[in-house]
């Protein structure tokens, strides 16, 4: 007696989706679809942002530096040969003599200069430089001054305002556009900066008190 075959064969491997599994794919890279508008837009967003937070990120270094040599200037007495003096403020220009920070490879004075620098290039912007110069015995056999060493702390700055808070005689402390004291530092001294921010400007105000560090 034969046994009798099935005439249904069982389903092979490679029979291909179901259709539960079409639907499913389907949903699925509907959903995937619904959210690419977002995530587009997300990249866009960030990449906008990007240069703004390095902008900010060098803004804020800038300030940490003008207040950290800024606080430590010194009143010197004065000399014939001394040339300028040791704290000379200008409307848009700070020379000073304070010593180097601790983590820095240079020892004795330096003398420090705050302006802005414009390259010669054509068409290139200002830039806020801090020049240092060591105080002390030439470096050469030849007698020339020890090199100026020159550090860009902010790009694309379109203005610099310098202000002095200090007592002209007996009177009352008020604000100046310059300081040529030869005894007493100012009380305090506000740095503006106008920087350029893509088509708009914008301006950025630091206090520091010689000495005594940043009041705001």
């Amino acid at each position: 007696m034969r046994t009798a075959r099935s005439g249904m064969a069982p389903p092979r491997a490679d029979a291909g989706f179901s259709l539960i599994e079409f639907v499913v794919a389907l949903a699925l890279l509907s959903a995937m679809l619904a959210l690419l508008p977002g995530a587009l837009q997300l990249a866009r967003r960030v990449a906008a942002t990007e240069p703004r937070i390095d902008r900010e990120a060098r803004v804020q270094g800038a300030r940490d530096a003008l207040a950290l040599h800024l606080s430590r200037a010194l009143a010197l007495p004065t000399s014939a040969g001394r040339t300028p003096p040791p704290f000379a403020g200008e409307p848009t220009s700070l020379s000073f003599i304070a010593p180097p920070p601790r983590s820095a490879a240079a020892s004795g004075l330096q003398r420090y200069r705050l302006s802005l620098w414009v390259p010669h290039t054509p068409g290139r912007r200002a830039h806020l430089v801090l020049a240092t110069q060591s105080i002390g015995p030439a470096l050469s056999s030849t007698g020339s001054a020890p090199p100026v060493l020159s550090n860009i702390l902010l790009e694309d700055v379109t203005q610099l305002s310098l202000r002095y808070l200090g007592r002209d005689g007996e009177g009352p402390p008020g604000w100046r556009t310059d300081w040529r004291d030869p005894i007493r530092l100012p009380l305090l001294v506000e740095i503006t900066l106008t920087l350029r921010d893509g088509s708009a400007s914008r301006r950025e105000v630091l206090v520091v008190a010689p000495r005594l560090g940043v009041t705001g």
